[in-house]
């Protein structure tokens, strides 16, 4: 047996630990950690080995459960583990036998139970994998900060927390107004349209095997997508040149240097949002000036390499201390995951909320809009040329009219790297001269 030791630290670092909140955790000893949430709420968990896989027991926040008592019931764990218990699994196994018994599906189970059976998710796993992801931030374990409030109300005028609403009240006893006012409260309006989109799907799914799951109407049918898509306007937002020098006026007084970095450099390559945010740094050449996006994270699913500015490359080196593979990585884990896609646009409407020259929503793809725009305006050349190189910049599939695409696309390989790379020096010049 291994050697058990959990006293390591008392009571007054954990009242240090809890009054310094830069400090994401502490160590007990044996596994036994207080962890600071995103929520700012602490945490008892238990960290250890089963096999080759690592797992964490939670054991209850700091205001329920005393130092003595995390102590004692982390050594009956430890001990559980050194005689071949998986306490963690074992855990899960009952918490999801006593919600068979207790309650009927919850919307989180709902939610498990449409991936698990949904054929058309399993054939596109890059597509179950954005699904999952949206899932599991929204409906499984919600982050507070992509949402208003931490409640909703019910229907009967009261206030529900959200966990609540997810995973204690059975999916079949909500209502329309529930529905409505959860999908309300999301910040982020494209995600909304996803959300609900996805619980109009899961309710679907839920009556095709409602003899399992015991959901016999779809409250989520209330939902009119119409009311949460970004209307026209906001569709074809145009940045203009003096709200682009505000928002880098924004950007450089940012708290958030790694964020705001980020913003830049949407305007200053024209790549999507993901495209950026998951770059891992391999991906860099910054000696010869070029970026080679990877197929598998392109939209269209071809590789591109894109010429660097000088101004891109000084912004990219400001982020080169990170010991991340990620370019962007996530505060969360900063070793082995990148910042979340919807992170930049919680960003970009906290950092402009109120601001007197922007008075409209900017979000991350509207960068991409402003880019082609631009392009248009400053290049040399024929309004064809110009088409040719604007859609390359942007990594577009070109299209010509009375010309079989297939044709196209197997006969025009050239890439355009040069006339990217003198377009895209032009359009940080343009930035540079705008903003300074």
């Amino acid at each position: 047996m291994r050697t058990f030791f959990n006293e390591k630290l008392n009571s007054r670092d954990i009242t240090n630990f809890v009054n310094n909140k830069d400090k994401y955790q502490i160590s007990f000893g044996s596994g036994l950690l207080l962890v600071r949430t995103k929520g700012n709420s602490i945490s008892w968990q238990y960290k250890y080995k089963f096999g080759n896989k690592k797992y964490v027991y939670s054991l209850g926040t700091l205001s329920k459960l005393s130092m003595t008592k995390a102590q004692e019931l982390h050594k009956e764990l430890y001990l559980k583990v050194e005689k071949g218990i998986n306490v963690a699994a074992d855990k899960q196994q009952n918490k999801s036998t006593k919600l068979d018994d207790n309650i009927e599906f919850s919307i989180a189970k709902l939610a498990n139970f449409y991936l698990s059976n949904n054929k058309n998710l399993q054939k596109n796993i890059t597509y179950l994998r954005r699904i999952q992801s949206l899932i599991n931030r929204l409906l499984i374990e919600p982050i507070p900060e992509l949402f208003n409030n931490t409640t909703i109300k019910n229907s009967n005028g009261k206030n529900i927390t959200i966990y609540d609403f997810l995973h204690n009240i059975p999916a079949n006893n909500l209502t329309e107004i529930e529905i409505k006012n959860f999908i309300e409260n999301i910040k982020n309006k494209s995600t909304k349209l996803n959300i609900a989109t996805l619980l109009l799907s899961m309710y679907k799914k839920a009556l095709l095997y409602k003899n399992t799951t015991k959901i016999t109407n779809n409250p989520a049918e209330i939902i009119k997508t119409t009311e949460i898509q970004f209307d026209k306007s906001q569709r074809s937002r145009i940045i203009s040149d003096i709200e682009l020098k505000e928002l880098f006026a924004l950007l450089d007084k940012s708290k958030n240097q790694t964020l705001a970095t980020a913003i830049k450099l949407l305007f200053l390559t024209g790549v999507r949002k993901n495209e950026l945010l998951k770059a891992k740094w391999y991906e860099f050449d910054l000696y010869n000036a070029i970026w080679e996006l990877p197929a598998e994270r392109s939209k269209n699913r071809k590789s591109i390499k894109i010429p660097l500015s000088n101004f891109t490359i000084e912004l990219l080196k400001t982020l080169q201390s990170n010991s991340s593979e990620f370019v962007f990585s996530s505060l969360k884990n900063k070793k082995y995951k990148a910042v979340d896609s919807s992170t930049l646009n919680v960003y970009l409407t906290n950092l402009i909320k109120g601001n007197s020259i922007i008075t409209k929503l900017i979000t991350p793809h509207d960068t991409r809009r402003y880019v082609r725009i631009t392009l248009s305006k400053i290049l040399d050349g024929s309004v064809l040329e110009k088409e040719f190189i604007c859609e390359r910049v942007l990594n577009h599939t070109i299209t010509l009219p009375g010309v079989n695409n297939k044709t196209l696309t197997s006969y025009l390989i050239y890439d355009f790297f040069n006339e990217r790379k003198i377009a895209l020096n032009k359009l940080a010049d343009y930035i540079i001269n705008i903003t300074k």
